[in-house]
């Protein structure tokens, strides 16, 4: 039923096979820089956006609004937008007020006392990140800390230092260590950059996997969140991967079958091209007796080899499914497993769509108008579009008493300077340009979801 998205299949042409990382999203991350995975990771699941230039800037610093707004995203949280005031320096208005005070209400964040200011602008410190990351994300604190923090031997954090049962749980959480860190300091007052900030969230979001390599995660999870669509809870729920290892990618030709064991807990990646539109259905199934689940992330590549559309497949048991309207252009299919070491059969062919099944068929939403849809079961997204001439505050607003997804992809024409993006259901200063919005079905896809959706 109009209208409509996700599920995918391909059948096989193997040309070459070389040790190469998925096509990178921001075009300062390299396959060398640090934290790559977990950048590219967040950002295709809408937790972080980069620069209008197409960079991210991963050594620039955090400040600790724009870190909390991250943490809230990742945790598939909406703020409670009654909650203002909080803090003399927290404008009143401000994209991070709602964050900032309802952060603050839910004992996640502290002001400084000697000024009663929350310093929003300021560059987070390591310390203040961690504890953060914790507490918005709800991962266990030790109540007894001294011997553990002695046994770390990191010569700049004591048992008698606020933030020393922070960085307790964050070993034990396996968000720390990370990449570049001293194995004797932690340099708690250090301003937190933005790759080490991507790091932090993804360990904590995949902490589990690292702990486990026969584990099946937690991809059976259902808890999905309306506004934040696509991205934090459904990323909370699988691991992508639980390596930094380079990835590999298969070049094939369209329609295509393969059969292949993940190598490790690497991703597994399909580039392809399209000459003539056509919807695409795509099935990446884990074979018969493979613990775990299977995520999959399609990307259509820019020229530069960057992506500002992509789609996020349906996980449903030991499977991954998509159905998309491709235009002509060139694509990769990245695969990935939450636990190591196992089997799969992906297909990609030509199949039947709706009429919106992806960008190049999404439906255009007026101002102040409402549209209403249905996500029945081989239904899996439904794709809309508007424009924003001047820059304006918005709210894209779903409204449902089942619980779809919702995602906000802004076009390669909007200035997107902050670290983060607009999300459903939550006001947000719109720059000028096109914006998609994603509508998924969530878990069990069996269910008929209705929705109604509108910009104001």
């Amino acid at each position: 039923m109009r209208p409509r998205l996700l599920a995918l299949v391909p059948a096989f042409v193997l040309i070459g096979m070389m040790s190469a990382q998925a096509a990178s999203i921001f075009s300062d991350v390299k396959d060398a820089t640090p934290f790559k995975m977990e950048i590219e990771g967040l950002a295709a699941s809408g937790v972080i956006t980069g620069n209008p230039d197409g960079t991210f800037r991963p050594l620039d610093p955090v400040n600790r609004a724009a870190m909390l707004k991250m943490l809230f995203k990742a945790a598939g949280r909406t703020p409670d937008e009654a909650q203002k005031g909080c803090f003399p320096d927290v404008g009143s208005g401000s994209w991070y007020e709602s964050f900032v005070c309802d952060a603050v209400m839910h004992g996640y964040v502290q002001g400084y006392i000697a000024d009663n200011s929350f310093r929003p602008a300021h560059p987070v410190t390591r310390a203040e990140a961690l504890k953060m990351t914790l507490t918005v994300l709800h991962l266990p604190v030790p109540d007894d800390w001294n011997a553990g923090v002695t046994a770390l031997g990191l010569n700049d954090v004591s048992p008698s230092q606020w933030f020393a049962r922070y960085v307790l749980a964050g070993y034990q959480n396996h968000i720390l260590p990370v990449t570049g860190q001293s194995t004797t300091s932690f340099s708690p007052s250090d301003p937190l950059s933005r790759g080490e900030a991507a790091a932090y969230i993804w360990n904590a979001l995949h902490g589990s996997a690292f702990s486990s390599s026969t584990s099946s995660s937690s991809d059976t999870s259902s808890s999905q969140s309306s506004d934040s669509s696509l991205s934090a809870s459904s990323m909370s729920s699988s691991s992508l991967t639980g390596s930094s290892s380079s990835a590999y990618v298969l070049q094939v030709n369209f329609p295509f079958t393969d059969n292949r064991n993940f190598p490790g807990s690497d991703t597994a990646s399909y580039r392809f091209t399209i000459t003539t539109p056509v919807v695409t259905d795509i099935s990446a199934v884990l074979q018969s007796g493979q613990a775990g689940g299977i995520r999959c992330i399609l990307y259509k590549l820019d020229a530069n080899g960057m992506s500002t559309e992509y789609y996020l497949g349906f996980q449903e048991n030991s499977s991954c499914l998509l159905r998309v309207a491709m235009s002509a252009g060139d694509y990769q299919l990245q695969l990935q497993p939450t636990v190591a070491d196992v089997s799969y059969t992906v297909t990609a062919q030509a199949g039947k769509g709706d009429g919106n099944d992806g960008f190049s068929q999404a439906v255009h939403l007026s101002r102040g108008k409402v549209s209403v849809g249905a996500l029945d079961s081989n239904d899996l997204s439904d794709w809309y579009v508007f424009t924003v001439p001047t820059q304006t505050q918005l709210t894209v607003t779903l409204v449902s008493t089942q619980n779809p997804n919702c995602r906000i992809y802004p076009s390669a024409d909007v200035n997107m300077a902050s670290f983060s993006g607009p999300v459903c259901n939550t006001s947000y200063l719109y720059q000028p340009g096109t914006y998609y919005v994603g509508v998924g079905h969530a878990a069990p896809r069996a269910e008929r979801e209705t929705y109604s959706i509108s910009v104001r």
